[in-house]
């Protein structure tokens, strides 16, 4: 995917988070890729409270590799307070099992967030049914893209 792909990709999500959901509260990337989108997406809504939650669960290879076996969250302590009663936007670029997406929206929640939405840029097909999908992607599809900011 080239950088204006990402941009209009974000742009999308944007315009269906505001249609569908409104305008969250909070806006939370998943790093380190979804740092990117979730900076732009912020941007576009005009949400000026962003976060982000790191998470181990597959390595930078291509394809990914799968690290741990359950994703293991870190950086959530930090945000609690600032998702309590609120609604919050997860973003990443990247969803292919859900685990990762499913963790952390039990953490928000756990957290209590209101409500959360979740977004990627791309929902990546595999033979392992997602426990969880994205209440938004843009792109669907089997192949294993790289983004700008794993490049070399």
């Amino acid at each position: 995917m080239t950088w204006e792909d990402i941009f209009s990709c974000c742009r999308t999500i944007a315009e269906q988070v505001k249609r569908k959901y409104g305008k969250p509260d909070v806006v939370v990337g998943i790093l380190r890729s979804g740092a990117v989108p979730a900076a732009i997406i912020s941007m576009l809504l005009e949400v000026d409270e962003v976060y982000m939650i790191r998470i181990a669960h597959y390595d930078n290879s291509m394809p990914p590799k799968e690290i741990t076996r359950e994703p293991k969250i870190s950086r959530v302590e930090s945000i609690k307070a600032c998702v309590r009663g609120r609604t919050v936007l997860v973003v990443d670029d990247l969803v292919r099992s859900g685990k990762t997406l499913k963790s952390i929206i039990t953490e928000l929640k756990k957290a209590g967030a209101r409500k959360v939405i979740s977004a990627c840029i791309v929902l990546r097909e595999s033979d392992e049914r997602p426990v969880m999908l994205p209440d938004i992607y843009v792109v669907r599809t089997a192949q294993c893209l790289r983004f700008p900011w794993t490049r070399a």
